[in-house]
This record gives C-alpha cells, structure tokens and sequence, in this order.
C-alpha cells in the first residue's frame, strides 16, 4: 500500500470533497477515505516505528499532525474507525453487495460511515466469523430474544431498547469467544445512529 501511498491520499482527498458536495452513493467515497486513512498509518508506522495510534499515545499524536497535514480533520474518531472498518479487505465486497441493494431514498439517508457501517451489521451475514454484533443477535434470535434488527418494523422505545442493549451486554459477558470492546463500540455507534434517542454523551 506504501508504494501507492500518494495515489491513495489523492482519492482521499476528492472523496472528501465530493462529500462536502453532499455526492450521491457516497459508499465509494467512504471506500477511499477510509483507504486514504489506512495508508497514512502504514506510512507513519513505517516512517516513525510506533506499534498502535491509542489515545494519549507517541502513536496517537503522530496521527492528529498527519491528519491535519493531509486536511482530514473534519472527521470525528468514530467517523474514521468506521471508515477502516468499512474498508477492510473482508468488508468492502459484502457491504457493496448490500449497498448496490438499497433504493435510491435509502442510499439518500446515509450522510456518514457510521451508518454505513451499523446499517451492514444488520444484515445477517454480516459480522466476521469470530465475533461482531450481528453474530451475537443471531444467538439472541436462536434463543428467542426480542431482536430490533430482525423486526425492523417493530419500533422500539428508548427504554425497550436500552433493555435489549442490556441483554447483549449480559449475554456476552458470558462468552470467551467474542472481542467485548469491538461489541461495545458497534453498540455505541448503533445508539448513535437511532435518530429517536435523547442525544447526550455516551
């Protein structure tokens, strides 16, 4: 990916752009945003020999001066995580397969990678084999749980939905297969892109 680096970083950027230009099917843009910002920590881990970009991190200050560098400030963490996520070898071929599904209005409802990203883990098939929150509502669904992402159409209150939240949290601190923070963060970002919830800190 180094020998590209400057190419990836280009598209980048014009994805950038024609987001700000409010650009229809943004799932490709979000693709190249999110190839731009792997290829900036590759090169940083090349250039600089930090293992991982933490929070309070040599690693992590290193990535907010090349993020400024390269203009892709306007992106919050979980926006950009979201972004790697979406464009990770194993992800990118099933979440264009679903995306090419969706109508016109509901591809138009999409305006971050945060829900691209939420949105795929609802559809079954989409968690990674090992662990992933979709993965976990299969089991609550085999056990006869009360699912949101299965009924769709069955709205949920915010408090019926805080208590299935708490179900998935219950049941997976009972398991020894499953990445608990990865879960707890496509919890978070589930939460964040319900629209009907209070807005507050999480």
């Amino acid at each position: 990916m180094l020998d590209d680096y400057d190419n990836f970083i280009e598209r980048g950027k014009r994805a950038r752009d024609r987001l700000k230009q409010q650009a229809e099917d943004k799932l490709e843009y979000f693709i190249d945003l999110g190839l731009a910002l792997v290829a900036g920590k590759d090169k940083l881990r090349q250039e600089t020999g930090v293992n991982g970009f933490d929070p309070g991190s040599r690693g992590f200050q290193i990535y907010k001066e090349w993020l400024l560098e390269v203009e892709f400030t306007e992106y919050t963490a979980k926006e950009r995580e979201a972004l790697e996520r979406i464009c990770d070898p194993r992800h990118i071929k099933p979440i264009r397969e679903w995306y090419a599904k969706l109508s016109g209005r509901e591809k138009n409802s999409i305006s971050n990678p945060i829900q691209v990203w939420v949105r795929w883990q609802r559809v079954f098939g989409g968690a990674t084999p090992k662990h992933g929150l979709t993965l976990i509502l299969l089991s609550l669904k085999a056990n006869g749980a009360k699912n949101p992402h299965v009924h769709d159409e069955q709205k949920l209150s915010t408090a019926e939905y805080i208590q299935f939240v708490v179900s998935i949290l219950q049941t997976i601190a009972k398991w020894d297969n499953i990445d608990i923070i990865e879960t707890i963060d496509m919890i978070r970002n589930e939460i964040e892109s319900r629209e009907d919830l209070p807005r507050g800190r999480l």
